[in-house]
């Protein structure tokens, strides 16, 4: 079994809170140096804005591909098309990346790669269709345990007899969107009986499952994030998709106080109805506490993109009412304007 290795040259840029811009590069060396232009191989740059800060942080990753051979017949490079689980896992070892069963680049022929972090999703295949597509079918998010989910493509690649092949360059895209609920103090000055707190912070209305088809994705395209939510996963009130950990009694906002934070959620439209905040709080300390349901779609924000970081942060004020800012969104400075009032 021959095997190919890669050796990552890293470089990364810091960014603020949990946010960077890293990248990741790779050269290939193989067991027989003189042939390594004919032998498939992989570089990667991973743009990563949330729990994946660079490439130390990705273990595996699996590549699926095919070319079109001269009667335009699909060819699987690494299995068959249309059965699950047949691409090729690109692993760590010793601080290097490996596959097993080198491939050969097939001179005069058109080749398209998918690949998908992390390696262990399960649903996942390449559909035969006028051009293959990848697909992840089912997929639960609340019941995600792998963190981020990634994908990278790189279509239309040509080499004739003699060219000097390249390895593939893989640029993966978040495919999940990240949320965060902020409450934070009115005002800097003390006001006297006026004790803020946020008793309960549910999030609901939103599907937990869905399925994502690479043929309907483009990067940073809110009509083409490739999901399509089941209706029959839809959240409820009595069945959250989050039910903020808050201690009995409430938590007391003397400063900036994160109620959900690293919310990974489909990319969507949320201008459905009843998607919606449900905050249970009081401002002063008598015990008393009023209930407000926040419908997103009455916030100035209409989608959630893939590999985008999403701030809602509201504040209660001395006179009773809860007042949201206009939510804040990382990389992306179209999201301005004035701010919500619920009364």
């Amino acid at each position: 079994m021959k095997q190919i290795i890669f050796i990552p040259i890293l470089s990364a840029a810091a960014a603020l809170s949990l946010l960077a811009f890293v990248s990741s590069c790779a050269k290939v060396s193989i067991d027989k140096p003189d042939q390594a232009e004919q032998y498939i191989g992989f570089s990667s740059t991973v743009v990563t804005k949330a729990l994946v800060e660079s490439a130390d942080d990705m273990n595996e990753f699996v590549v699926w591909g095919y070319y079109t051979d001269a009667d335009g017949n699909y060819v699987d490079v690494f299995g068959e098309i249309d059965q699950e689980g047949t691409g090729v896992e690109v692993r760590r070892e010793n601080g290097n990346w490996v596959y097993d069963d080198l491939r050969w680049w097939q001179f005069g022929v058109p080749y398209d790669f998918f690949a998908v972090y992390p390696a262990d999703v399960s649903g996942v295949s390449l559909q035969s269709a006028v051009d293959p597509f990848l697909t992840i079918t089912g997929y639960d998010i609340l019941s995600n345990t792998q963190g981020d989910l990634m994908l990278a493509t790189s279509p239309d690649i040509i080499y004739q007899d003699g060219d000097a092949t390249q390895p593939v360059s893989l640029r993966f895209s978040h495919l999940f969107s990240r949320i965060d609920l902020v409450c934070r103090p009115y005002s800097e000055q003390a006001v006297e009986g006026y004790e803020p707190r946020v008793h309960s912070a549910k999030l609901y209305g939103l599907g937990r499952e869905a399925s994502f088809s690479s043929d309907q994705f483009t990067a940073d395209n809110a009509q083409r994030n490739g999901w399509t939510v089941s209706e029959g996963s839809l959240t409820t009130e009595d069945s959250p998709f989050v039910n903020a950990a808050i201690t009995a009694g409430g938590q007391e906002i003397v400063s900036r106080t994160e109620l959900m934070s690293d919310v990974l959620v489909f990319p969507q439209q949320t201008f459905r109805p009843g998607m919606a905040f449900k905050i249970e709080w009081s401002a002063t300390g008598d015990g008393n506490t009023r209930s407000s349901v926040i419908e997103l779609s009455s916030l100035p924000l209409d989608a959630w993109i893939g590999g985008k970081h999403y701030v809602y942060t509201f504040t209660i004020s001395p006179e009773g009412r809860i007042i949201f800012d206009t939510p804040s969104v990382q990389r992306w400075d179209e999201a301005t304007g004035g701010i919500i009032i619920v009364e």
